[in-house]
């Protein structure tokens, strides 16, 4: 909105003034970002981040913000062009080494983010969250869901009542409501479909914006060759029993107990494929059939536990 002012586009044209408006811009846009994986990190994963690392984060990006971006804006306003090979005024250098010490700033933040993400992995039996709403103030609908969320998502169609949902079903007592029956849930098979139209379709816009055009006709057939060829992929997925998704939800907070490597909690349920339906349209019933026999297997062996 300021340099949509013609007298201040005016005279910081083509300075660094415009250089740190459009990355302040960007710089926002990054600390929604870290913001948004310390919220969700423990619904994906089940344990939080390191708080303490977090907060050390966020406090020297800002500062490193501040220094970095101030004296950018304050050099665009002393006409510092964008580009130079060299530094023609003495007067600009006090400026310059702000910038430098806000660069400083920035990569001490960086190496608290990198050090919260290693010790909240090494302590994450003690970060561990054991409900739905780790934070106690979350909104929106995927909080119904586990933390960390089963590969089915969400064991009952959930009744919407509200554009917050969860805010609206811990207002009203709600939250830690179960269902009184489970269905059969329907599940689609893994597919690398996805990915490479997501790949293609990346390729084709990249290949427009460059005027690679070669690129874009390569693009567009691999993408319409993928779809052809999921379309004969005759592979209707698998089912999951109600029965065993009220083994898989009453047993649930000991399979989170027993699963607690991160490498488990990634892939763990993306391993606990369920039954899958044979040529003939029934369930298989063999003994390696994922989720049903770990479900069976941790909730009985925690029963005989309690006995």
């Amino acid at each position: 909105m300021m340099l949509a002012m013609p007298s201040i586009d005016y005279t910081v044209h083509n300075s660094v003034f415009l250089v740190a408006h459009f990355h302040t811009m960007l710089n926002v846009v990054g600390f929604a970002c870290l913001g948004g994986i310390n919220f969700w990190f423990p619904k994906v994963f089940g344990f939080k981040l390191d708080e303490g690392l977090g907060k050390r984060a966020f406090w020297f990006f800002s500062a490193g913000t501040a220094l970095v971006f101030g004296c950018m804006y304050v050099l665009g306003f002393m006409g510092m062009t964008r580009r130079l090979d060299y530094i023609p005024y003495v007067s600009w250098r006090p400026l310059l080494v702000g910038e430098e010490v806000g660069i400083f700033l920035f990569c001490v933040a960086s190496y608290y983010l990198f050090k919260q993400l290693y010790v909240s992995v090494r302590d994450r039996a003690q970060n561990r969250v054991m409900s739905n709403d780790p934070w106690g103030t979350a909104r929106s609908l995927e909080w119904l869901t586990h933390t960390p969320v089963p590969f089915y998502n969400f064991a009952v169609r959930p009744q919407i009542n509200s554009r917050d949902e969860w805010a609206w079903r811990r207002q009203h007592g709600l939250d830690g409501a179960r269902p009184d029956h489970y269905e059969d849930i329907h599940l689609p098979s893994n597919s690398v479909v996805p990915a490479l139209l997501g790949a293609f379709a990346f390729a084709f816009g990249f290949g427009f914006v460059w005027r690679m055009y070669w690129l874009v006709a390569v693009s567009l057939a691999g993408m319409i060759a993928a779809i052809i060829a999921k379309s004969f992929h005759e592979d209707s997925g698998h089912t999951i029993p109600g029965a065993m998704v009220e083994r898989l939800e009453r047993g649930f907070r000991d399979v989170v107990s027993e699963v607690a490597p991160i490498g488990d909690l990634v892939g763990g349920w993306a391993r606990f494929a369920g039954p899958r339906e044979a040529p003939s349209g029934r369930v298989r019933r063999e003994s390696g059939s994922g989720a049903r026999v770990l479900a069976m297997r941790l909730v009985g062996r925690k029963r005989e536990d309690t006995r």
